[in-house]
């Protein structure tokens, strides 16, 4: 295949589909990556409102003195 590639001088065509390749596989990988790194931060987010949120939904109730400290913190378990 090689002296085919040679002897028909077609060694620049076939770097260009190479390079063309690479190039899409290269635009796929940083697709991803920024999708992942989205994927990432949505992930995030929920994770760490939903550690607060029965802190916000408890939290009239504790101003009211419903509720106490001690009530306030066992809710997050």
């Amino acid at each position: 295949q090689a002296e085919l590639i040679a002897l028909s001088n077609a060694e620049s065509l076939q770097r260009q589909e190479l390079s063309d390749n690479f190039h899409t596989i290269k635009e796929n990988w940083h697709r991803l990556m920024n999708r992942q790194r989205w994927l990432d931060y949505w992930q995030n987010i929920y994770s760490r409102s939903l550690s607060v949120l029965p802190y916000f939904l408890l939290l009239p109730q504790f101003i009211s003195g419903q509720i106490n400290l001690g009530g306030l913190m066992k809710s997050r378990q």
